[in-house]
């Protein structure tokens, strides 16, 4: 699904991201079973460590490149996902996003259960720190009418 979105996007192009300099999402779809999201990642832009509060994950770069950073024993794991990199999140895993580039970044994400609750970490990805629940009373795009994307999870 998240590829699916993603070659929607780049089909019909990219919305511009909804305001502030600061990362910004818009829930594109959702059921019971799954939602997607549309990020925009300024340059610097992060969330910090986390994970999805059981969910599971996909990732897709539509622009510019993100870094995935996971906690290791000695210093962390850092993967780089280019334009076109497409990359699965376990229901455990602890990790960041960061765009580390000079231009921003967009991406997809999809999350099965639908994401709920994200808890933050310590700066070492180790300790949790807080629950916070994640609400879709944001702004929101329709995928169809925004890509033309008619897919099934």
């Amino acid at each position: 699904m998240a590829c699916g979105l993603a070659e929607a996007a780049e089909r019909f192009g990219i919305p511009a991201p909804p305001g502030a300099p600061v990362r910004a999402w818009v829930r594109l779809a959702g059921n019971p079973t799954f939602d997607a999201w549309l990020m925009w990642w300024p340059p610097g832009g992060a969330v910090d460590f986390h994970d999805h509060g059981g969910s599971a994950g996909a990732i897709v770069v539509l622009s510019g490149s993100l870094v995935e950073v996971q906690p290791g024993h000695r210093r962390p794991r850092r993967r780089v996902l280019r334009k076109g990199a497409t990359r699965t999140i376990t229901p455990d895993a602890v990790h960041d996003v960061v765009n580390e580039g000079a231009t921003p970044a967009v991406s997809v994400h999809v999350y099965s259960p639908p994401l709920t609750t994200m808890t933050f970490y310590d700066p070492d990805g180790r300790e949790p720190l807080r629950v916070t629940p994640v609400h879709d009373d944001g702004p929101r795009l329709d995928a169809a009418a925004t890509f033309g994307w008619t897919g099934a999870p």
